[in-house]
């Protein structure tokens, strides 16, 4: 007599099993889309920046998938101008990006949308003086350079009296600004005597944020810097032709001045006009010191 074989077989609902079948199932999409972001390698096709944002050396801002070890990819972005770790030119650039054998290209594209930061002066004038827009100008800062200042409207200047006059900047990508400043006409004043006689230091071109106020040459009085023929400028040529190491302070004395790596520094009055000359040097030993004429 055959023995009768019967199996306790454990049944699970319809509905558990429709469970089940969704989270297996979602868990397999998962595993594909985590699979596929981590090793499709690929870039993205366009970065678009703002002129003086910070440029990225994290490799993850420039790929799209998200692989489990980035140490393997190689960032270049020598083709985009930096400077201290901002994008400052305004452009199309190539970035690449390499995964062992594999190399990947997108863009980078720099634009400037944003206005000039513009610091004005008040200023006061006498009724046979001539002023333009950039008599107001104090600073402008942008990427974009040159500023371009414009004065809006018609203003009689031969006429005693206080003017609100509007000052139009643009930088060359024609982003603006407009500031309100305040013109005051005198009888009996010269504003050219004036700018000449502010021998107070306002900036420096180019300014690398460390002067310490020792001048090579200084001035009582300012001039023009478009005055080529103001004598003033044979105390510079004087200068470029002297022993630079007689400039230096008698702490730097046992050093040397090397001459190749001395850059000649304008320092200006805020009017623009140049009230003397400061000189930044490379001693022999690699420091950074500023030359001086003893006063």
């Amino acid at each position: 007599m055959e023995e009768e074989i019967i199996f306790d077989e454990s049944k699970l609902s319809a509905k558990k099993k429709a469970i089940i079948f969704v989270i297996v199932f979602a868990i397999i999409i998962f595993a594909i889309i985590f699979f596929f972001k981590s090793f499709n390698f690929s870039v993205k096709k366009e970065i678009v920046l703002e002129v003086g944002d910070n440029l990225s050396l994290d490799v993850k801002d420039y790929i799209t998938n998200n692989p489990l070890n980035d140490k393997d990819y190689k960032l270049d972005l020598d083709s985009v101008r930096v400077e201290d770790g901002k994008v400052v030119e305004v452009g199309e650039y190539t970035y690449r990006v390499t995964l062992k054998d594999t190399i990947k290209e997108g863009k980078i594209i720099v634009k400037d949308t944003k206005a000039p930061k513009v610091e004005t002066i008040d200023l006061t004038i006498g009724t046979q003086d001539q002023i333009k827009a950039d008599d107001f100008i104090a600073k402008c800062d942008d990427y974009s350079l040159p500023c371009v200042s414009t004065i809006e409207g018609n203003i009689d200047t031969t006429k005693v009296g206080t003017y609100d006059i509007k000052i139009v900047t643009k930088d060359n990508k024609d982003n603006k600004t407009t500031n309100t400043v305040k013109l005051t006409v005198k009888e009996n004043y010269s504003f050219e005597e004036e700018k000449k006689s502010d021998i107070e230091a306002k900036y420096l071109e180019p300014d690398y944020g460390d002067w310490n106020h020792k001048y090579v040459i200084s001035f009582s009085g300012a001039f023009d810097p478009e005055d080529s023929e103001n004598y003033r400028w044979t105390y510079y040529e004087e200068f470029l032709n002297s022993n630079y190491n007689d400039y230096l302070e008698d702490k730097y004395s046992k050093y040397t001045v090397d001459k190749s790596n001395v850059e000649v520094i304008a320092v200006y009055n805020k009017y623009h006009y140049i009230i003397g000359f400061a000189a930044r040097a490379t001693l022999s030993d690699g420091k950074i010191v500023y030359l001086t004429n003893g006063e």
